[in-house]
């Protein structure tokens, strides 16, 4: 279960479901990365919901598993914040202001992707 994180400045992918990877991946704002946002590799399984993803280089998501494989609902821009089912699950670690220092501050070597 990936759950209520904010993943943002990533060098690559935000969060990779790879090789029969099969996680919860919901309520979670995956923003502002180098890569996808949310990539579900063509083996790849798992539920995508409530999550908000945007303004990443490459694509928000990219969804190369069949549609049998990949459960979705509710995923899309920032508009998603406003719906009861994100806020249900994404708590905040940072207040907007602090999220938004983060944004504009420069890429860190240490940023890595979460492959699950």
């Amino acid at each position: 279960t990936i759950q209520g994180n904010s993943i943002l400045r990533n060098t690559r992918t935000g969060i990779k479901i790879k090789t029969e990877g099969n996680p919860s991946v919901s309520g979670n704002r995956v923003h502002h990365g180098y890569g996808e946002g949310i990539h579900v590799c063509p083996t790849g399984q798992g539920s995508l919901k409530w999550n908000s993803v945007f303004r990443n280089r490459s694509d928000d998501l990219l969804i190369q598993a069949p549609t049998n494989q990949v459960k979705l609902l509710g995923n899309g821009d920032r508009s998603v914040e406003s719906q009861p089912g994100f806020a249900e699950l994404y708590e905040p670690a940072a207040t907007p202001e602090e999220d938004q220092d983060l944004v504009t501050s420069p890429l860190s070597a240490s940023d890595q992707e979460q492959v699950v």
